[in-house]
């Protein structure tokens, strides 16, 4: 590839390539390289030009549904202390919900729902993370 101005090229080959150098975008490509994937990250800028920055309180996920889990995570995040703008426990429960149906996701596993993958033409990613176990259907 050359650049528009002629400059530079580059050439690479990658099994997903993931757009964003931030928090979401590092954690799909870590999460694909464990797969096996080959992976290529590209960002706008350097390493802290990321919207990750603006993340108000701190990011927090549900990391091992093993040993954490979406209750759990709710609940730590009410318990803090202090915390500007935090709002009543049924208002997060309310938002929790509203963005794993716009996700797809599935609300109990984290995983992702088949159904918004074909809605998204995604058809062939969901027999890949099927095959994987990694896929409700």
């Amino acid at each position: 590839m050359t650049s528009p101005a002629g400059r530079f090229a580059w050439e690479a080959h990658a099994d997903l390539v993931v757009v964003g150098g931030g928090v979401a975008g590092l954690t799909a490509a870590r999460t694909a390289s464990l797969r096996g994937l080959k992976v290529l990250t590209v960002s706008k800028g350097g390493p802290t030009d990321t919207a990750t920055q603006y993340a108000q309180g701190g990011i927090a996920v549900v990391d091992d549904l093993n040993t954490d889990s979406v209750e759990s995570h709710v609940s730590d995040t009410l318990a803090i202390e202090g915390s500007k703008g935090m709002r009543a426990a049924d208002f997060l429960e309310q938002v929790l919900d509203e963005y794993y149906e716009h996700k797809g996701w599935d609300k109990a596993t984290g995983l992702q729902r088949r159904a918004k993958l074909v809605e998204l033409g995604l058809d062939d990613v969901a027999d890949v993370l099927a095959a994987e176990n990694a896929l409700v259907e």
